[in-house]
């Protein structure tokens, strides 16, 4: 507890230093050419070769597909989606479903980061985590590798304005923008230094406000997710706790921006994400002042969410939600309350839904990755939807409700933010 009070303290005297939206400023490099004409689905696709930026030695240069589905009734919000390296067939596919379901502009973003940098072996996290180091030795503010990735991002949201208006006579005013992971981070990151962001849905970055959500790990599981070992063999942690490791902080948490996050948000997380803690959401969702912000949670989903279908569903309305076409709920609450050996959990909403389920996991300790979810039908009692689970004596719960939502022919699905309840 008194490691968490230094950590908030620190939190709470602090402010983000560097530009970022300075770095992101076009530089002369930046360019890009089509290179690939084709179909996907019933869609007509374009690949784009550009180049971003110099990011130190390096020439940044990705791969940008756009499709353009049959029936466009969203011209001027177009979907981005961040990714990283691969062949992209199995993102083209999902941004071509995508852009069919809601009838828009659908982008991806190939290699962000371009990797590997510097040395073979760096990749990923351990390429981040190296930057931070290069960061915290020289306190050289363009080492974070975040800005680098946020700045192509944003010379996407240009080349794809640039394109649609070049080829097909299309003025695009704004983005839906999404990625997982690291991507997650990024997307947040785009969000805070860029006005045509006009709504997120970050993926499996469930990691906002750092000084809070490592300590959080420290008590949960006595040690550093397995899945963070890239920064924490690095002593990044502790490099936290000097002067200049809060000022990289300040420069790389989105927690640090919370206050640019006015626009529509959707996170979405894996219930047994192996990287974050399940309740990590409680340290910044209810600080973000958006006034439309929602959950979703993939039950025994992992870093990977697995239900694909559950996710573009939700993403899919949530869209749709943000041009003015579906209604979401301006409010959803979860309660879990204890009483004797059972845990009442009561959702209240705005708007009525077709189906509420709580799902709970049991663990013997407070590391719920490994637990099976299952799902309790909650019945409605007045204003509220109120389902009642035993508690073991000798395990702990974890629960979430899950509210199904009709609209048409579809549903979708959104979630409270996790809680665990103690056996003792």
């Amino acid at each position: 507890m008194r490691q968490m009070t230094l950590w908030l303290a620190i939190l709470m005297t602090i402010g983000a230093y560097a530009d970022l939206p300075g770095y992101v400023k076009a530089e002369s490099v930046y360019e890009w050419s089509k290179t690939v004409e084709g179909k996907v689905l019933n869609s007509q696709f374009v690949e784009i070769t550009m180049v971003s930026q110099k990011w130190r030695e390096f020439t940044w240069r990705h791969r940008l597909r756009l499709v353009k589905p049959p029936e466009l009734r969203h011209p001027e919000t177009a979907i981005l989606y961040i990714t990283g390296s691969g062949d992209g067939r199995s993102e083209l596919q999902l941004i071509a479903r995508a852009a069919e379901r809601v009838g828009a502009i659908a982008a991806v973003l190939h290699d962000v980061p371009n990797q590997p940098l510097i040395r073979p072996d760096l990749v990923e996290d351990n390429l981040i985590a190296h930057t931070f180091v290069q960061y915290a030795d020289t306190g050289d503010e363009t080492w974070p590798l975040l800005f680098p990735m946020v700045k192509s991002a944003v010379r996407a949201m240009d080349t794809i304005q640039a394109f649609a208006q070049k080829e097909w006579g299309m003025r695009i005013k704004d983005f839906v923008v999404t990625g997982a992971s690291k991507r997650g981070w990024t997307t947040w990151l785009t969000a805070a230094v860029d006005q045509r962001v006009r709504a997120i849905a970050p993926m499996v970055f469930d990691n906002l406000n750092f000084f809070a959500q490592m300590p959080h790990q420290l008590t949960t599981w006595g040690k550093y997710s397995e899945q963070i070992s890239e920064y924490s063999e690095r002593n990044l942690m502790v490099m936290m706790n000097t002067e200049r490791g809060r000022k990289l902080v300040s420069m790389v948490d989105p927690y640090f921006y919370r206050e640019r996050y006015t626009m529509p948000i959707l996170i979405i997380n894996g219930a047994n994400d192996p990287y974050w803690v399940l309740d990590a959401a409680q340290f910044y969702f209810n600080d973000l002042p958006s006034r439309r912000k929602y959950a979703l949670y993939v039950p025994n989903g992992g870093h990977g969410l697995g239900d694909y279908e559950r996710v573009l569903n939700s993403m899919a309305a949530f869209y749709r939600m943000v041009v003015g076409e579906v209604e979401f709920p301006r409010r959803i609450e979860g309660k879990a309350t204890r009483q004797n050996n059972r845990v009442r959990y009561a959702v209240r909403t705005d708007r009525t839904p077709e189906r509420v389920q709580v799902w709970v996991a049991r663990s013997n300790t407070l590391d719920f990755r490994p637990s099976r979810w299952e799902p309790v039908d909650a019945n409605r009692e007045g204003g509220e939807w109120v389902a009642t689970i035993e508690l073991p004596q000798d395990a702990n719960l974890a629960l979430f409700a899950e509210l199904t939502y009709r609209t048409g022919d579809s549903s979708f699905t959104l979630c409270t933010i996790p809680t665990t309840v103690a056996s003792k």
